[in-house]
């Protein structure tokens, strides 16, 4: 295996130029609402200028109330298909591959970003620099909405054009 040689993924037919990859990283540049911020636009299709074969982006959020922090990228919404579609579009001038890594923060989408209390799996507390947090237990109809909004998350990837969406549950993340 050569980094610089192509990959075909079987199940998709779809081929990276090379075996780079962008991994995805917090980087806070979107707008408040979860629309594609110009600064996110801009770092990540100048990743993919400068040859990376996949560009994974930042966590995206599948559900409002599921945000970690401010200027996170947003998938919740029909409202973020625009901007999404016009990365996917940017990504693409250069021949990269386009994924979009979504999430819900769970016990980590904090009161102070979201407005409600964050919630889990289980009930438990959770220690942060601010103080204890309190994570209270997720109910039925919770994760059921949930299991819909990861849907249509991944809907609104394939809307906007994307190669493929990569599950993020790590760090406390609703997933884990």
């Amino acid at each position: 295996m050569k980094t610089f040689s192509t990959y075909k993924f079987q199940s998709s037919g779809k081929t990276a130029i090379n075996r780079i990859v962008l991994a995805p990283m917090t980087n806070g540049q979107s707008n408040e609402d979860g629309t594609l911020g110009d600064d996110e636009y801009n770092w990540l299709v100048r990743r993919a200028k400068e040859g990376f074969g996949i560009i994974i982006t930042c966590a995206s959020n599948v559900s409002e109330e599921g945000k970690g922090w401010k200027g996170e990228l947003g998938i919740y919404a029909d409202k973020h298909i625009e901007g999404l579609t016009r990365l996917v579009k940017g990504i693409k001038l250069y021949n990269s591959l386009a994924i979009v890594q979504v999430f819900h923060g769970g016990a980590r989408s904090p009161e102070s970003v979201t407005g409600k209390q964050p919630w889990s799996a289980s009930a438990h507390s959770m220690n942060s620099p601010q103080g204890t947090i309190e994570i209270r237990e997720g109910n039925e109809t919770e994760i059921l909405k949930v299991i819909s909004d990861f849907v249509a998350a991944t809907k609104r990837a394939h809307t906007a054009g994307f190669d493929g969406v990569e599950l993020h549950g790590a760090h406390g993340y609703l997933l884990q």
